[in-house]
């Protein structure tokens, strides 16, 4: 189900994922670096990940 009142299909996929999947939280998101230390992105932006590859939980 798409909005009509979106202006385009990046909107439609906003509208899309706040009605439909954001309350029901489908995925859990963690971030993994190999030994845990923050990491930088080619773009500059600093990521403190939740576990190591050693420390990430097995589900």
């Amino acid at each position: 189900m798409l909005s009509l009142t979106a202006h385009n299909k990046a909107e439609q996929v906003i509208t899309l994922y706040k009605k439909q999947l954001l309350p029901t939280r489908p995925f859990e998101v963690i971030t993994i670096t190999e030994n845990g230390e923050k990491i930088k992105t080619h773009s500059g932006i600093s990521v403190e990940p939740d576990y190591s590859i050693d420390q990430h939980p097995e589900e």
